[in-house]
């Protein structure tokens, strides 16, 4: 494919392009694009070619997104106002499964718990509620670290105060030397 230049709306020059680094510069369907054998500057969104590679366009969004709230009472709330979706959290189920398994098994079930819950509000487009169980999985995961920490750390120092023997007198224990 062919590399392009473009005129951003604040008139600066850029490019050349490739058409598959048109997010990355920010090119919508608006934007004005040329290369050698187009005849004028042109907008990216009437070439046929480029329709796949453009963003689309702060009128089409804006459009979009109206239409939206007067067509879908009940629109997803992980839309932004541009009418693309919010990035999902990080459910954090990795620290739930290892805090259980290392640390704390009840505070790790409950931390696994939440963070199962994040996809499927997210997906249902409840984003803040999502952002707030992915918070909740990370702190039980957390919780769930800390009491392993101060449990081992008890019982280490319980065995070490009342259980502490030599190895000399468990072996005179044992074989009666």
């Amino acid at each position: 494919m062919e590399e392009y230049y473009y005129i951003m709306p604040d008139n600066k020059r850029g490019g050349p392009v490739l058409p598959e680094r048109f997010a990355e510069k920010g090119i919508t369907a608006d934007t004005l694009v040329w290369r050698q054998g187009l005849e004028d500057w042109t907008p990216a969104g009437k070439i046929e070619a480029l329709k796949d590679y453009v963003l689309p366009s702060a009128n089409s969004a804006k459009a979009q997104y109206e239409q939206s709230l007067s067509s879908e009472p009940n629109r997803p709330k992980a839309m932004n106002y541009n009418g693309y979706m919010m990035p999902k959290p990080d459910n954090n189920m990795l620290w739930a499964v290892l805090s259980t398994i290392c640390c704390c098994t009840p505070l790790g079930i409950v931390a696994i718990v939440k963070a199962s819950q994040v996809n499927t509000l997210y997906y249902s487009g409840q984003y803040e509620q999502a952002v707030l169980k992915a918070d909740s999985a990370r702190r039980w995961a957390i919780w769930a670290l800390v009491a392993a920490v101060v449990l081992n750390s008890l019982s280490g120092l319980i065995n070490l105060l009342f259980f502490s023997t030599s190895d000399a007198e468990v072996l005179t224990s044992i074989y009666g030397l």
